[in-house]
């Protein structure tokens, strides 16, 4: 019985029909990116005056952005133009990391 994973991978969620197989991988990295997201967003909200909060919460998007590609590009095992739409994604994030860190 083939399942069209390697081993090693480990299919927590897939929707007939659709692109995105969610592996455990995938749902570390979606996680730990929606988590960072809200705390970037909520940094710069609480004090939008304060320099070190504002520049704290555009690395935490920027990091976010990165590991939301990451966990997109590695849900879409099936379908390779939506791996490169999350690629995209991932290199917009890290675009923008040097310039949050200065």
């Amino acid at each position: 019985m083939g399942t069209g994973f390697t081993t090693g991978e480990v299919c927590l969620l897939s929707c007939p029909g659709h692109s995105h197989t969610m592996t455990l991988y995938a749902l570390s990295l979606t996680i730990i990116g929606s988590l960072m997201l809200a705390w970037g967003v909520a940094s710069s909200i609480q004090a939008p005056h304060s320099t070190p909060r504002v520049t704290c919460g555009l690395l935490m998007t920027s990091v976010a952005l990165w590991f939301l590609g990451l966990g997109g590009g590695a849900s879409a095992l099936h379908d390779e133009s939506v791996a490169r739409w999350w690629v995209q994604i991932q290199h917009l994030g890290l675009a923008f990391l040097p310039s949050a860190v200065y």
